[in-house]
């Protein structure tokens, strides 16, 4: 709700434009999916078999029509949150990688407001973080992957029980999905290995470990702020982003350095589908005298055909 009101405003204030218009749609629709969302399980409720179940319904009921204006008020509104808002991105993404950042960091204010509150204990609190990896790997086209741990000057290093959770839970389930990063960093406490080390030896490949010395260094190196480069988590399988400051979706861009040597051939024809594409400077084989000429040529037209792809990028 508060994000529709400041999408109204800037356009009141400062007029329509292609993305504030766009940002009111995809809002206004996020917010009636979880609408529906909450009313499909109203209907659910009713036709249920048992208390247990006719219970965990209305509490989704309950949640969906708070956090379709509101911003969430407890922990399970939080991860309920979380579960439509990634299911809204996926649905308008090529690639199910886009992944889930610090879990651990941004959703234990939550739980730790509710276990002060004796709302939540941590059997309740690992029966939803369970319930949420199983919906995870549901997700079809995925390679989500979710970020344990870390260390930022503010905070220090994040370990709290949703961080063990996250590794017994994984360990437990043995899902493919979500994909598990640990960030590890010297401040880490030693006891946590104890969590880690049972998992890795399960053998299905989780947590993958990354040493947060190195990685903020690199992101910094790059010019991002040690404040952005310190909050970093992963995308699909070892892409190092920072999360709502860029688009690390490596697989989302690929250029065939080859199929441009193919249309530079053909007058910019695909021989396999036939279609054409636009070359820098279509020219015929025989008017380049030698190789350094050609592959000259050939180095402008890698360079705008991705310039093109980055474009498209750009778009996405």
């Amino acid at each position: 709700g508060a994000l529709i009101a400041e999408a109204d405003a800037a356009i009141i204030e400062k007029g329509h434009t292609p993305f504030r218009q766009a940002a009111l749609i995809v809002l206004r629709a996020a917010s009636g999916l979880i609408h529906r969302y909450g009313a499909k399980a109203a209907e659910l409720q009713q036709m249920a078999a048992n208390e247990v179940s006719r219970s965990n319904y209305a509490r989704i009921v309950s949640a969906c029509q708070w956090i379709a204006e509101q911003p969430p008020r407890d922990f399970f509104e939080a991860i309920q949150l979380l579960c439509l808002v990634h299911e809204i991105i996926l649905n308008e993404q090529n690639s199910g990688s886009l992944s889930l950042g610090r879990f651990d960091h941004y959703l234990a204010p939550y739980y730790e407001s509710d276990k002060a509150a004796g709302k939540i204990d941590l059997e309740g609190l690992t029966s939803l973080v369970e319930a949420f990896f199983k919906k995870m790997a549901s997700v079809p086209r995925a390679f989500q992957n979710l970020t344990v741990g870390g260390y930022d000057s503010v905070d220090g290093y994040c370990c709290n029980d949703l961080t063990r959770i996250a590794l017994r839970t994984s360990r437990k389930l043995r899902k493919d999905q979500p994909l598990l990063t640990l960030r590890w960093h010297p401040s880490m406490p030693a006891d946590l290995w104890e969590d880690i080390l049972d998992l890795i030896t399960t053998g299905i490949g989780f947590p993958a470990l990354f040493n947060d010395e190195i990685c903020i260094q690199a992101k910094t190196r790059r010019g991002i702020s040690t404040q952005d480069a310190e909050q970093y988590a992963m995308v699909g399988c070892v892409e190092v982003s920072v999360g709502g400051r860029e688009y690390a979706h490596t697989e989302g861009l690929r250029v065939s350095w080859l199929k441009v040597l193919e249309l530079m051939l053909n007058h910019g024809s695909c021989l396999v589908s036939g279609e054409k594409y636009t070359l820098d400077e279509a020219r015929e084989l025989a008017s380049i005298p030698d190789f350094d000429a050609f592959y000259a040529w050939y180095k402008r037209e890698l360079q705008h055909f991705t310039h093109t792809a980055i474009q498209a990028a750009n778009i996405l």
